[in-house]
């Protein structure tokens, strides 16, 4: 999730592929495939790989105009070939990993809540004028969510991934205010997953 130009918003975490155990990672494999489609059919509607034409992106002026559907087409929109790339090799790495971990109605649940959790913070603290797109805030909650329920060596590896993000996203371009939404709505599904019982 960037600002304006929307830079990437962090590199691809040093993870390992996603084991092949466990169930099958449907959702994810839908936000690949959602994020894929409306980026080519916005790169045809703009002729441009790397200015496409993001019509539903996240606006607050827009969204207290009554175009609440905005809150849910930014996550799935890119604002170029490189950002719509990396944010989508952390869903096939980190996403697959807790789908596989966590199940489906677990991933998706925490998904929805963390975009909403990114959506709210960019409403509340970012600029009214700007205009904010993709899935970065909603992949930084899968980190916050899993942080509390991992591993200790996994717990070790996401909180340095965690501090790159944190040092990208004070990048002038980058929402901050996304990545922050999206960790702290993930860190309390985390704490209320722990005390439910479930472990990556």
């Amino acid at each position: 999730m960037s600002l304006e130009d929307r830079p990437p918003f962090a590199p691809q975490p040093t993870r390992p592929r996603p084991p092949a155990t466990g169930p099958h990672p449907y959702v994810c494999q839908a936000i690949i495939a959602a994020c894929a489609a409306l980026y080519l059919y916005e790169v045809w509607r703009s002729g441009s790989l790397n200015e496409p034409d993001n019509f539903g992106a996240l606006n607050a002026t827009a969204v207290r105009a009554g175009e609440w559907w905005r809150l849910a087409t930014n996550i799935f929109e890119h604002g170029n070939l490189l950002h719509i790339g990396l944010n989508m090799s952390v869903v096939f790495t980190l996403g697959m990993t807790f789908e596989r971990a966590l199940g489906h109605r677990i991933l998706a649940l925490v998904s929805v809540i963390t975009a909403l959790g990114a959506d709210l913070a960019v409403l509340r603290f970012a600029p009214p004028d700007t205009f904010t797109v993709g899935a970065s805030g909603m992949i930084v909650g899968w980190a916050g969510a899993l942080i509390p329920l991992a591993s200790e060596p996994l717990r070790r590896s996401l909180t340095r991934w965690m501090v790159q993000v944190a040092i990208l996203s004070l990048i002038p371009g980058v929402s901050w205010q996304g990545h922050l939404g999206g960790f702290l709505a993930g860190l309390a599904c985390g704490y209320v997953l722990k005390v439910s019982g479930p472990r990556a």
